[in-house]
């Protein structure tokens, strides 16, 4: 880019409520940077078409409409019929889509756009901009087997042509041929390091805090609930199951309704409040399923140990973290979970000093040059 860039513009893969996913911290530190965030969330498709959003869903299909404007910092909602990852017919159409309801939003030469997901990338070739750049945080060749192939040829065609690809894992670097792919992990919010942290409640607590979906193993919990008859979990987060529209699974919906009421969903939490929700268990859990974590650097990784808790993982989960905290548990069968939790629970406490200590090292500001040089060029912030 030859000017400084006017502002980042991001084709998220989520709704910017709540703002907890790696886009949502990447427009927060570029705003705080400098660069003004064009942040365009996830269209509503088909499934959320209900009587009370109807006129609301229809509007935003010829348009996108400003639903958060901030200093710097603007949001933008849409919607579509099918997303774009059910198909070639449907990429085609849910790109020309959105070109046509981002077209008064004054997108030109220099604007940077950011794609999150393989299949936007035909939509990031088409738009106004200056600098084009993909940011992989999922192999999604793995997550959506029955269109792997298509995945992999918009994987390639976004090395060949974008401006920069970035990724959280350096695994991810097979999926563009040799083209050079830049590391810039995952990292952690201000709030999150900075809170004074708690002393451990000593209630025999479990908590998650993320998204649930398929990558969540719920029966593995209510087999390690069963091994501990005096824990419990509380669990927090947005459901993102597949065409469920934002519900539970059935072995969700089974875990929070277990006859003790031993597991708790709480659902979305305000990112201000993930200091206290973390600080209030005593053991952080992680239960990850095999297959559903490559390409990944978990963003709750750094979370959990910012606030020093102890943690107990899943060999999928630690596969998914570019790099373990010190302490961490891994185990897999609900016996051997089991084990760690009470391990857990038993270490002394200068191993939350040590937890914290790393995760001071990985904030979201100490990563901001790294996106910048990506994002920007020789225009870098």
């Amino acid at each position: 880019m030859n000017a400084e860039a006017r502002r980042l513009v991001i084709l998220a893969k989520s709704r910017w409520d709540p703002p907890m996913r790696r886009e949502h911290a990447l427009a927060q530190t570029a705003r705080a940077a400098g660069l003004p965030v064009l942040f365009v969330e996830c269209a509503s498709d088909i499934r959320t078409f209900r009587a009370p959003g109807r006129l609301g869903w229809l509007r935003r299909l010829a348009r996108a409409e400003t639903c958060s404007e901030e200093p710097a910092l603007s949001v933008l909602a849409r919607s579509t019929i099918v997303p774009g990852h059910r198909g070639r017919l449907a990429e085609a159409a849910e790109a020309r889509l959105a070109r046509l309801q981002l077209r008064n939003c004054g997108l030109g030469r220099r604007d940077v756009v950011l794609a999150t997901l393989p299949w936007q990338w035909p939509l990031a070739e088409r738009l106004p901009a200056g600098r084009r750049v993909l940011d992989v945080t999922d192999d999604w060749t793995a997550l959506v087997p029955a269109h792997a192939a298509r995945i992999r040829a918009l994987y390639l065609r976004a090395g060949a042509s974008a401006d920069a690809v970035v990724a959280a894992s350096a695994c991810s670097q097979e999926l563009f041929a040799g083209r050079q792919v830049t590391l810039v992990r995952n990292g952690v919010a201000a709030n999150v390091l900075d809170a004074p942290r708690s002393a451990p409640p000593r209630r025999r607590t479990l908590a998650y805090l993320g998204t649930f979906s398929e990558r969540f193993d719920a029966p593995l919990v209510q087999a390690l609930l069963d091994r501990l008859p005096d824990w419990t979990i509380e669990l927090y987060g947005p459901c993102a199951y597949a065409g469920r529209a934002g519900k539970p699974a059935a072995e969700l919906d089974a875990l929070i309704h277990r006859p003790d009421r031993r597991a708790r969903w709480h659902g979305p939490v305000d990112p201000d409040q993930i200091p206290a929700v973390l600080d209030g268990a005593d053991v952080l859990l992680l239960p990850s399923r095999a297959g559903f974590t490559r390409g990944q650097d978990s963003m709750k990784v750094y979370d959990y140990a910012a606030r020093g808790r102890p943690m107990v993982l899943t060999s999928a989960a630690a596969d998914g973290a570019s790099e373990l905290p010190p302490g961490t548990l891994v185990a897999d069968d609900p016996i051997a979970l089991a084990d760690a939790v009470c391990d857990g629970a038993a270490e002394p406490e200068s191993n939350a000093a040590e937890r914290a200590r790393w995760a001071s090292q990985h904030s979201w500001s100490a990563r901001w040059p790294e996106w910048s040089a990506a994002l920007l060029g020789s225009a870098a912030l």
